[in-house]
């Protein structure tokens, strides 16, 4: 089933496969490193991060890895302060543990009574699972919002970078964000990414991918059309999703739509649904630009009414937006 308006439950996750070897990589490496998943809106790191914590990717972490947890940031208020947030990762993983020995250090560091749970009871439980060789994983969604929350500056990340350095390793940590970490660094919170965390672009799709997409996404709606008409439908995907994994969706749905109705594929209505100006492309477009600073909506204003005033410099940093999916599509920089 083709989603365009919500993440892909893990039971239908499909593709990724690039961003899902090199987070496995991250993870199962020897020193059990962290990662973060970097890409704007609707570029399918939601998607990725549950598919991740579910049990349908257990075969792709067990038994090393079989502790895993999805945290919401959003779930946590403005007011929310580090022992909260570890309070919730605390629960969810309980959730995950099977086996009494693993559990029972979870248990006790929830039990504080009044006490807010701080580093000491996280290492407590996190250097039991490492003892053990079972390493948890949290894969925590929206990242940006804890960031920008100064009620979590100094003792969240400190704590963070204590636990995800600490051997033998018993945490690892898997974070979305819109950005690479160290663009969103500032000075009160120290710097917790050094030597510890790895971006996996999530912003665009490279062409194979994108063609193994559009075929996985027409078998799941039952269409069943000639080799030749596949290939087509994978040619004007890619033409017309300037590698934006939601266009990528978007446009496969209107191909699908097509070929179910017995039609063929018609480029114009492809073409007229990308620039309805009351269609969901400007849903998208909308959302890369509430994500973007207001010099980089500056210079992307620029580039149509005024391109000359724009500079080399400022290409390039545009440029840059690309691969995080921070680009409106058909944005043309040249």
């Amino acid at each position: 089933m083709i989603t365009l308006d919500a993440p892909v439950p893990p039971s239908e996750f499909t593709g990724r496969n690039q961003a899902v070897q090199k987070v496995r990589d991250q993870l199962l490496s020897p020193e059990l490193l962290s990662a973060a998943l970097v890409g704007g809106p609707r570029t399918g790191k939601t998607s990725l991060l549950r598919y991740l914590a579910s049990s349908y990717s257990d075969a792709l972490f067990t038994p090393a890895l079989k502790y895993r947890a999805y945290i919401d940031a959003q779930l946590l208020s403005a007011k929310a302060r580090p022992a909260d947030f570890w309070t919730y990762c605390c629960r969810a993983l309980l959730e995950t543990v099977t086996d009494e020995p693993a559990a029972a250090p979870l248990r006790k560091c929830l039990d504080t009574g009044a006490r807010e749970i701080d580093l000491w009871d996280l290492t407590k439980v996190f250097d039991a699972f490492g003892k053990a060789g079972t390493s948890a994983v949290l894969f925590v969604d929206s990242w940006d919002l804890i960031l920008k929350n100064q009620n979590y500056w100094g003792d969240l990340f400190h704590t963070v970078r204590a636990l995800g350095q600490r051997l033998p390793r018993g945490v690892s940590f898997v974070v979305a964000t819109q950005r690479p970490l160290l663009e969103l660094w500032v000075d009160q919170m120290g710097s917790i990414y050094y030597n510890t965390f790895a971006n996996v672009m999530m912003g665009t799709l490279d062409v194979p991918e994108i063609r193994q997409q559009v075929a996985v996404m027409l078998a799941a709606e039952g269409i069943a059309p000639d080799p030749a008409t596949i290939s087509a439908a994978q040619d004007i995907v890619v033409q017309a999703s300037d590698n934006h994994p939601w266009l990528v969706c978007f446009v496969t749905s209107i191909v699908a739509a097509e070929l179910k109705s017995g039609r063929a594929i018609d480029r114009n209505e492809i073409g007229a649904a990308l620039r309805d100006g009351q269609g969901k492309v400007v849903g998208l477009v909308r959302d890369i630009r509430a994500a973007l600073t207001p010099s980089e909506r500056f210079w992307l204003d620029n580039l149509s009414s005024a391109p000359q005033m724009v500079t080399s410099v400022q290409r390039a940093l545009l440029a840059r937006l690309r691969d995080y999916g921070l680009l409106p599509p058909g944005t043309r920089l040249s």
